[in-house]
């Protein structure tokens, strides 16, 4: 229910993206919900990208080989695509059957098209029912094939952006410890064998059980990034 059904109007995206090249914010995200939706998204990549400033898109893929060309043409050369399982899994996180198929064309397509002229990566959602080492290893091995770095991203209570389930059911409990640890576990060793296709560093990793089953309690600083979040409301 985040913001849900709601868009960003062109008018105030537009002068938002010129204030930040006046203030100096050169870094900008584009998020969602599903940023490919938006109806004036290929105009505010284009207008981004015409100020200068580093465009980053991030989607779920289901769009991307029939947005993929307007995009490029506009500028955009950062993807990152949500990763929420392989198959089924992936079907059942955005709740549409069939879909899965869609996300392996648009990146294939990326890749033959413009080939690493535009870098990709994987947000690969980590949440109970995908918190395996099989699982992990169905990953790495897309990730392999194309070319697109693993960045971790963690269900988690505090980020409105990824649902925890209708019961909380993607939410870790006490009792995943051995599983998270696992998976940590062969993170940290994919890390070492092929370290430029895993995102985070060797720390972040390890913070992994303390991010899953701590909530609020939890202790990670971090001082890497400075965010202004623009919702979907203008807030």
């Amino acid at each position: 229910e985040f913001m849900h059904g709601h868009q960003l109007p062109w008018a105030t995206v537009r002068d938002l993206l010129d204030d930040c090249k006046k203030l100096g914010i050169r870094n900008i995200r584009l998020y969602g919900g599903e940023p490919l939706l938006h109806r004036d998204i290929v105009r505010i990549v284009e207008h981004s990208a015409s100020l200068g400033l580093h465009t980053w898109l991030t989607t779920n893929g289901i769009l991307l080989k029939r947005k993929a060309d307007d995009l490029y043409r506009a500028g955009l050369r950062r993807i990152s695509v949500g990763f929420y399982g392989t198959d089924e899994g992936y079907n059942a996180y955005v709740q549409r059957k069939d879909q899965y198929p869609r996300l392996v064309e648009g990146v294939a397509y990326v890749r033959e098209r413009f080939g690493m002229d535009v870098a990709m990566t994987l947000g690969w959602v980590l949440m109970r029912p995908n918190c395996s080492v099989d699982e992990l290893h169905k990953v790495w091995a897309f990730a392999e094939r194309y070319q697109t770095p693993i960045g971790v991203s963690l269900v988690h209570y505090s980020l409105p952006y990824f649902t925890e389930g209708p019961e909380r059911e993607l939410q870790f409990r006490p009792e995943d410890r051995p599983a998270i640890e696992l998976v940590v576990d062969e993170l940290l060793r994919l890390k070492q064998s092929r370290p430029e296709l895993i995102q985070q560093s060797a720390m972040s990793l390890r913070s992994i059980v303390d991010w899953t089953l701590k909530g609020p309690q939890m202790e990670v600083p971090c001082d890497r990034y400075k965010l202004i979040w623009i919702g979907a409301d203008g807030t």
